[in-house]
């Protein structure tokens, strides 16, 4: 077997074994599959430093709500309930959040405190620090900005 097979293969199976350890929450993987498990570590803990963060079912980056690889397990989850495919799961689930948001009156916005908040929206989640990189930098003195043609 040729050496670029060989170094795809055990890249592969590391870029798989971190991907598994992403999707499954396990915090403790990603940072030791990492190539600095230490910065992985401190870049965490910027954001989410408690020790039950280690543990979460979701980032900085996406927060509680919006987490998508949480999303896609309580999709499976929901189709394993309802005895369904994930696809048809989600086609039922929003028939079903249809029927929800009609009977509470079909409004976009509710107020807050129509009800009570869950654990994991009481938990307060800083600007994630990749958003920290996509600020536009200025242009160096001197240089001029493209003009878009």
């Amino acid at each position: 077997m040729a050496v670029a097979q060989v170094t795809f293969e055990k890249s592969t199976s590391y870029d798989d074994a971190l991907s598994r350890a992403r999707f499954d929450f396990r915090w403790e993987d990603q940072f030791n599959l990492g190539l600095d498990p230490d910065t992985a570590r401190e870049y965490h803990d910027e954001t989410l430093p408690k020790d039950a963060h280690k543990v979460a079912h979701f980032c900085s980056m996406c927060g509680p709500k919006f987490c998508s690889m949480r999303i896609s397990q309580d999709v499976r989850a929901y189709a394993a309930e309802q005895g369904v495919s994930p696809e048809a799961a989600i086609e039922l689930g929003m028939r079903e959040k249809s029927v929800e948001f009609v009977e509470r009156g079909g409004d976009v916005y509710v107020q807050s405190g129509d009800r009570e908040a869950s654990d994991e929206e009481r938990i307060e989640i800083p600007v994630p620090l990749v958003l920290v990189g996509l600020r536009q930098t200025p242009p160096p003195p001197g240089s001029k900005r493209p003009t878009p043609s």
